[in-house]
């Protein structure tokens, strides 16, 4: 499941954007 990787790694950059 590589789709679940590259996934979870674009919504913690969301997540940093947003805290930011």
């Amino acid at each position: 499941m590589a789709g679940v990787r590259w996934l979870a790694e674009r919504e913690s950059v969301r997540v940093k954007r947003t805290r930011e």
